[in-house]
């Protein structure tokens, strides 16, 4: 140990435990641009020299204005240099401003050859891998070995490509228009580019173990490796669980920079233990003959345990129609039984998988689902369970029927008991009876503030909420509200026309639809008449939101992510702005985002008409409206196929 305090003194690396990286700089002294099709034509623009002036500050497009042709860009290295890196710093790909980025596919290419940049030969590297030891990571679709790039859209960052060492006189980017791409033209705009020759630097002693020193959670099937040391002439692996007491493994040369798990396993007479920690060190004899004690390196094996299960325990709004189990096992398990139910105390078995994982369907929605997992050996053994983890599928989380008694000050809330409170002495708030719909809740006039149904409401990921509503008139009038004075479901944001930024709030109208920011429009544009039942759905699915009247879609729009857990209240947004007037009934909220089929299944449940089906999905040839093209369609077709309405007739001709 005294020499080797020594000797590492008298090194320079001896302060590093790891391999690294050094690198070199390599000099680009000129600059060019081309098309693929047409190098003999020169297309440089006259400020790509800002590529290689050391100033960020300074910028090229890089291609010829205008173009839609394959570009090079190319730098010549002044001579022949070995190289295995580009870095460079991308600009903003925004198209004009739009906030689109462009996404150009590339080539990293280099040449061997002399003379002008454009007559030169180039091909792609090979080995092509994104960024510098996982750093300065471009922003691609997909990144190839082949040294091509597919969707290309970093923006405003530096980014480095990193392939096999070559000896290159130019290295260089092809760029070109995807034919997907809304830009018509070819740019690739940058503001430095760099190239490197990088080289791994070696300690005199072993690095770079694996497993790492001091993982956890390691596979009793693991062998090791590692980096010898710079200079090492021959090696001796050692191993066990005490530090103080290692057992020699195995030895070699320079060469030797593995050792199996199957050689561990003869060392010790058997497999490894599961959770248990070892210790290893390659110890190693220099070229100078010099002896070098390696690093005292350690791991722990993995517990004898299945964890980790995905949904993640008591999950809530998991799909009933579709979800996989997925945990994690370990390494000496042959197979897993996976056990399921709705009594944690009464688990079915649902099927022998050999992967960490089990696909499910068509499970009850709105239900409280438990499973266990058991690990089995290669005998089908039993060799551990886990612990019951549990979730809950989404469905249907609060339901208002409003069938309450006459009289009644609370609003009863069929699924989870959150009671919708009236407030105290409001006449104009009550339950009456209705010829279309029975029993209902009736907003008598304005003079009301609303009925807060739950104090919290999660609204995150998807949702939906429905309810039918009946007014006496047209005009603002508000239904669902979040908060109070946090913001109010609607049809659309509404833009405030001085900033041209959304509110704050989102309006659920019965009556109205304001389609242009800033306009306000009474026509019942998804309203209807006056003195009629409809029901409304207001859907939250992956950004989208959708509103559909009576079980049809009347408009959809992307409306971002929502996270807000709030109260719901149903009459009015808040303060004494737009009291709902007119009569409510069976206000429902899911914790999932309806589909157009099942938002059509629950109109068509609760509706109290002779309607028998709903068109979910219009066709322009549905001329009758019977939401099935056919004879009748063609007969109205053949009826107005020579219609004609211009004016003088004299124009009607064939």
């Amino acid at each position: 140990m005294l020499y080797k305090k020594m000797y590492l003194w008298l090194v320079i690396l001896a302060a590093l435990s790891t391999a690294y990286a050094a690198k070199t700089e390599v000099d680009i002294t000129g600059a060019a641009a081309f098309y693929s099709a047409d190098q003999g034509n020169d297309r440089t623009r006259v400020d790509i020299a800002n590529l290689i002036d050391n100033d960020e500050g300074t910028m090229s497009y890089s291609t010829a204005g205008f173009t839609e042709e394959q570009t090079i860009i190319a730098f010549d290295l002044n001579g022949s240099n070995m190289i295995n890196q580009l870095r460079f710093f991308k600009t903003s790909n925004d198209i004009d401003g739009t906030g689109t980025l462009d996404h150009p596919n590339l080539e990293i290419l280099i040449s061997t050859d002399t003379g002008a940049l454009n007559t030169r030969t180039y091909h792609r590297v090979a080995g092509l891998v994104n960024g510098d030891q996982g750093s300065e990571l471009m922003t691609a679709v997909s990144f190839n070995s082949d040294g091509t790039i597919e969707s290309e859209t970093s923006n405003n960052t530096w980014c480095t490509v990193t392939f096999d060492p070559v000896t290159a006189t130019a290295v260089a980017f092809s760029v070109v228009r995807p034919l997907t791409d809304d830009y018509p033209y070819v740019h690739y705009p940058m503001t430095e580019v760099q190239a490197y020759f990088e080289t791994l630097v070696l300690p005199p002693y072993a690095s770079d173990p694996a497993p790492q020193n001091g993982q956890m959670d390691v596979s009793v099937l693991t062998g090791l490796s590692w980096l010898p040391g710079a200079n090492t002439d021959t090696q001796t692996v050692y191993f066990g669980t005490d530090p103080n007491v290692l057992i020699e493994l195995a030895a070699g040369d320079d060469s030797l920079v593995s050792a199996s798990n199957a050689e561990i396993e003869t060392l010790i007479g058997g497999s490894l233990d599961m959770f248990v920690k070892y210790y290893w060190r390659v110890d190693s004899v220099n070229t100078d003959a010099n002896e070098i004690d390696g690093d005292l390196w350690s791991f722990t094996t993995e517990p004898p345990i299945v964890q980790n299960p995905t949904p993640a325990d008591d999950a809530k709004g998991v799909s009933a129609s579709e979800v996989t189990l997925q945990w994690q096992g370990f390494s000496t398990v042959s197979s897993y039984n996976v056990y399921l139910g709705t009594d944690p105390e009464d688990l079915v078995l649902q099927d022998n998988v050999t992967l960490q994982e089990l696909p499910l369907d068509n499970l009850m929605e709105s239900t409280d689902y438990f499973w266990q997992v058991e690990a089995l050996d290669a005998g089908d053994n039993p060799i551990t369970v886990s612990d019951v983890w549990s979730f809950r599928t989404a469905g249907l989380t609060h339901h208002w029927a409003m069938d309450d008694e006459i009289g009644s000050s609370v609003m009863a809330d069929l699924i989870s008991g959150a009671d919708g409170v009236m407030p105290v002495a409001d006449a104009n708030i009550v339950f009456i009876d209705d010829a279309e719909r029975g029993r209902v809740i009736e907003f008598q006039n304005e003079a009301h503030s609303g009925i807060l149904c739950a104090d919290t409401v999660p609204m995150v990921g998807n949702f939906t909420l429905n309810a039918w509503a009946k007014r006496p008139s047209l005009g603002g009038m508000n239904i669902f509200s979040f908060g109070p004075g946090d913001f109010n479901m609607g049809f659309e944001p509404l833009i405030d026309p001085d900033t041209g930024l959304p509110y704050d709030t989102l309006d659920l109208w019965v009556s109205t639809l304001w389609m242009v920011p800033g306009v306000y429009d009474n026509g019942p544009l998804i309203g209807s008449g006056i003195d009629e039942w409809h029901m409304f759905t207001f859907t939250h699915t992956d950004g989208t939101t959708s509103v559909y009247k009576d079980g049809l879609l009347q408009i959809t729009y992307a409306s971002g992510g929502w996270d807000r857990a709030v109260g719901l209240i149903i009459g009015y947004m808040g303060g004494t702005d737009y009291p709902y007037v007119g009569r409510l009934d069976d206000l429902r909220v899911y914790d999932k985002g309806l589909t157009a089929d099942e938002t059509a299944q629950l109109y068509l449940t609760e509706t109290h008409t002779a309607e028998t089906w709903v068109c979910t999905d219009a066709n322009p040839l549905d001329y009758d409206g019977s939401c099935i093209v056919g004879i009748g369609d063609l007969a109205i077709l053949v009826a107005e196929w020579l219609d004609c309405g211009r004016y003088p007739l004299s124009e009607c001709t064939d």
